[in-house]
């Protein structure tokens, strides 16, 4: 079935990579907000931070110099980050440093934990992205399970004076950007592989089937960003359109508003 409305709505035209359109909104717009996360873990009210499209870029590209002295271009780096900010930089900078992006969740993700080992013995990353929260259970988990990544990347240490030892990838619309595992609730997950071009595509799809104003709208959702949905809506999409996202947490948000 044909939706009549979507075509006849102006075609969006993608950005080559989501890189090259981050780097662009950091040069043109770099004093707008880009991010904003809600945090009702350490607040009920929710506690908000935000990056701007120039401090997005620069935490981007500090790991991606950081990951390059680490891994080579084309080697997997799994992140097992919370939700938030950290998230963000963990999956950009992989796509600045042309790394494969593995997005997934820290071990203490109630009754998923039996589906995140057989995840990381499937993909066997070389490198592993956490915050300083989570690495203690993430430590715990690699020298439980079966997969031994080289190394372990705290983001939210990395510093921004590596930013200035980035060198462009060039990471072109074929290449692969990350690896979106399925949910596993029928079978043992899978990992499908998403290029740049095919996630710049869709993020641009997204928004003209939403209607977004291309540098106004604001994108405010709560799906985890390790779900394609999640992460297309929440990071992708603000990028391609030069638009504001707000996130946050579904289950700390759900702890909340039941007074957990």
């Amino acid at each position: 079935m044909t939706d009549v409305r979507a075509a006849a709505r102006p075609a969006a035209v993608p950005a080559l990579t989501l890189v090259s359109q981050a780097r662009r909104l950091a040069e043109t717009i770099g004093d707008r907000p880009g991010f904003t996360f809600v945090d009702y873990l350490s607040a009920p009210q929710g506690r908000r931070a935000s990056l701007t499209w120039r401090e997005t870029d620069l935490r981007a590209r500090a790991l991606a110099a950081a990951l390059r002295g680490r891994v080579i271009a084309g080697e997997r780096a799994a992140v097992l980050a919370p939700q938030g900010l950290d998230y963000v930089v963990a999956m950009l900078g992989a796509f600045y440093a042309r790394v494969v992006a593995i997005p997934l969740f820290t071990p203490d993700l109630p009754g998923h934990r039996e589906r995140l080992a057989h995840i990381l013995a499937d993909a066997d990353p070389a490198c592993v992205l956490t915050t300083e929260s989570a690495a203690a259970s993430v430590e715990v988990l690699l020298r439980e399970g079966p997969a031994r990544p080289r190394d372990t990347l705290i983001v939210d240490t990395v510093p921004a004076e590596l930013a200035d030892g980035w060198q462009d990838e060039d990471a072109g619309p074929a290449d692969l950007a990350y690896l979106q595992y399925t949910s596993g609730s029928t079978r043992a997950p899978a990992g499908v592989m998403i290029t740049h071009g095919c996630l710049a595509a869709n993020a641009a799809q997204i928004s003209v089937a939403l209607e977004i104003e291309h540098y106004r709208s604001t994108a405010v959702g709560w799906l985890p960003l390790f779900h394609d949905m999640g992460f297309v809506m929440t990071v992708a999409m603000p990028i391609a359109t030069g638009g504001r996202a707000a996130f946050m947490d579904p289950v700390a948000f759900l702890m909340q508003r039941r007074g957990g």
